[in-house]
């Protein structure tokens, strides 16, 4: 229902430090309008017959200009989980817009049209399951017949060339890139961070960091455990470990 998006919305306004009063009170008569035509989406002829409503141009304006931020949210949240889910999985930027809702089940999300031809089951962490299902109750309201399981208001699955303009503009909006033409972090720097935070996570020793990786190469969809050693760089945390399996070694533990 629109009026739980509302709520979700000003809640988001509240925590960032604004008052949001003459904002909400719009929101709310548009919101109640859009319901009373049982509405379950922002739908932009239900904008503008409301806008009408106005007693005045600049009234009118107001109104458009605040739904508008209201959709691009709501739109935004749809795009937000597709790249958390890219954080929380390391999978392919393909192969998630390639996803379908059959693919989404108990056990995990079933890649099927992967780099190399081959399908492999994803488990997901519960809270990153929680974000999903999350979503899954909100794309509902979109009412496609379409079965991607990612789509965007209109119910067509979002092209590739959309998701990264999305990516770049966000990225530049919390300060991580700088203006077009400067390098920043990629889309596919997701899947390269997901590979080291996954092995900085793994127990300090030779026999387990060698199971880690088979089963983080097969995780990742690689064809070959060498690919996935590419994916890998130094932090602070691998050089302590690594560091600290040295010292050991030199001491003539076992490392």
């Amino acid at each position: 229902m629109l009026s739980q998006d509302l709520a979700r919305y000003v809640e988001l306004q509240h925590r960032l430090g604004f008052k949001f009063r003459v904002q909400h009170t719009l929101l709310k008569s548009f919101v109640a309008f859009a319901e009373r035509h049982d509405d379950r989406h922002v739908r932009a002829a239900r904008v503008l017959e409301w806008a009408r409503l106005a007693p005045s141009p600049q009234q009118r304006r107001n109104r458009l200009l605040t739904v508008r931020r209201f959709a691009l949210a709501l739109s935004a949240e749809d795009r937000l989980t597709l790249f958390g889910l890219l954080a929380a999985t390391g999978m392919r930027i393909s192969e998630a817009l390639a996803l379908q809702l059959y693919d989404v089940t108990a056990d995990g999300l079933i890649i099927r049209q992967t780099k190399f031809q081959k399908s492999r089951l994803l488990p997901l962490h519960p809270t990153t399951r929680g974000a999903l299902d999350r979503y899954l109750t909100a794309r509902r309201r979109v009412g496609t017949l379409n079965s991607a399981l990612f789509v965007s208001a209109t119910g067509a699955p979002p092209a590739y060339s959309t998701v990264i303009a999305v990516f770049l503009r966000l990225t530049r909006v919390i300060g991580l890139r700088g203006e077009p033409g400067l390098r920043g972090p990629r889309i596919h720097d997701l899947r390269h961070t997901f590979a080291v935070r996954s092995l900085e996570r793994c127990q300090n020793d030779r026999n387990a960091v060698g199971r880690h990786i088979v089963a983080l190469s097969t995780y990742l969809g690689h064809a070959h455990v060498t690919d996935t050693y590419w994916y890998l760089q130094a932090t602070p945390i691998l050089m302590r470990q690594i560091a600290a399996a040295g010292e050991a070694l030199h001491q003539g533990a076992v490392a």
